[in-house]
């Protein structure tokens, strides 16, 4: 179920007693959540974000948006220049290709696009930095108004809390203690508040493993004409199915930076790959072997030509179940003020890519039930209703990631004949997966060259 932006709770009201709410986490999902939660009149909102300052840590490379996400940010967010951060011509390619040969089985052209409010298509793609940069740089000014209410402080990670008498004292790392009526964890997949809320909603391992890596290349041009694949990912997303459930992707930021990826399922990982992340040279080299072994010289030679200080340390799969998510194990404990938002409650693999889009929508659904509390002590059963209407939604998107994912390193998918059956029985799955975040190619307003 995909929520809608409604703009009703957020009625101006100045005859409500403040409830004072802590968002922990400074990504897409957190940031929204303050921002949100800034607009209720009757809310004050701590931000609390462990980087030393708001451009410390690199943000990384790209994110999809469904057109709920763009709804959050044009018509909730108010960003009346969002179409800056988007390409204009909404057109989105797809190439697959099967292990024998290096024509595309399909290409798809438009399979997803999204309409601006100015009636202008724009592309599901964009730069997670700048996204998230900009929001950031909104929520600073929201705090700059000493009348919205809102705090920001850096360089605070947050260890533990407790919870009494309504309430909730939160202990940072720097030994600094606080007071809230709420306490929001939006700290990511790896997040603290979630260890101690609910470690049932902890990830596990799924069995998969991904090499990948990222350079610049000299002479596009040159090399497209010697690499049938690099000249697909030029203009499209490639994804390559190849013997034993190994996948290759690959497509090219700009003009000259090419990423690729090489995942597969973890008993296919080489001891090489699995304990050499400290010693790129050696992950590099078997990783170009099991290439040579489950493709054609296409896909090896784009591994082989990346730069040791380029690839990137590799890492199994992690996820939450649907079925965990479907049983709402947040709502099985006793009543609490703390909650759980983005990553921090339903960490998936990225092979749906909803990960952004369904932050933003937590961020909604919880500003909009946090805005009809009236006491601190309503806290809870606010917290209770957000809660069944995420975990909802989360079981479809972890369910539908998982799948993919699954779908993606099945050791037959090589073969065309059931590659072309599985595209044709699951061609609307499959273009919604394709067109996603960091996986499709498409060219936006970003300082990658």
């Amino acid at each position: 179920m995909w929520l809608r932006p409604c703009k009703s709770h957020f009625v101006k009201s100045r005859l409500m007693t403040s409830v004072h709410v802590l968002v922990v986490g400074g990504g897409i999902g957190g940031i929204a959540a303050a921002q949100l939660l800034s607009k209720v009149p009757h809310i004050r909102v701590t931000l609390y974000e462990r980087d030393a300052g708001p451009t410390t840590r690199d943000q990384g490379l790209a994110i999809g948006l469904r057109q709920e996400a763009v709804d959050i940010l044009t018509n909730q967010l108010g960003w009346p220049h969002l179409a800056e951060y988007f390409t204009a011509d909404g057109a989105i390619n797809l190439a697959l290709m099967s292990k024998s040969s290096s024509t595309p089985l399909i290409l798809v052209r438009n399979a997803l696009s999204i309409h601006l409010p100015d009636g202008r298509a724009a592309s599901a793609m964009i730069s997670r930095s700048d996204l998230r940069n900009a929001m950031m740089d909104s929520l600073n000014a929201t705090a700059a108004e000493p009348r919205n209410g809102l705090s920001i402080f850096y360089n605070k990670q947050v260890v533990s809390y407790v919870e009494e008498n309504e309430q909730v004292v939160v202990t940072c790392a720097d030994g600094t203690s606080s007071m809230f009526d709420c306490v929001v964890g939006a700290d990511g997949a790896r997040s603290r508040i979630r260890a101690q809320r609910c470690p049932a909603l902890e990830p596990v391992a799924l069995g998969y493993w991904t090499d990948a890596g990222s350079y610049m290349v000299s002479n596009p041009s040159d090399l497209a004409a010697t690499n049938r694949l690099f000249h697909y990912a030029r203009s499209s997303l490639v994804r390559k199915a190849g013997r034993r459930g190994v996948s290759f992707l690959c497509f090219v930021y700009g003009t000259h930076r090419v990423l690729w990826s090489l995942s597969m399922p973890q008993s296919v990982a080489t001891e090489s790959q699995l304990h050499s992340a400290l010693d790129a040279p050696v992950m590099r080299e078997a990783t170009v072997q099991l290439a040579k072994e489950c493709f054609d010289d296409d896909v090896a030679n784009i591994i082989a030509a990346t730069p040791s200080l380029d690839m990137f340390r590799g890492y199994s799969f992690y996820s939450v179940l649907a079925d965990t998510m479907a049983t709402n194990p947040l709502g099985i404990a006793l009543a609490s003020s703390v909650t759980l938002l983005g990553d921090a409650a339903h960490k998936t693999t990225t092979q749906a890519g909803l990960g952004a889009t369904t932050a933003l929508q937590d961020a909604l659904l919880l500003a909009n039930m946090l805005a009809g509390v009236r006491r601190p002590d309503d806290v809870p059963d606010a917290l209770r209703r957000y809660e069944v209407g995420m975990c909802q939604a989360a079981k479809v998107v972890v369910s539908a990631s998982i799948g993919n994912t699954r779908r993606i390193h099945n050791s037959n998918v090589w073969i065309v004949g059931v590659f072309n059956i599985m595209a044709r029985a699951l061609g609307g799955l499959l273009h919604a997966y394709y067109w996603c975040a960091d996986h499709c190619r498409m060219t936006w307003k970003s300082k990658v060259q």
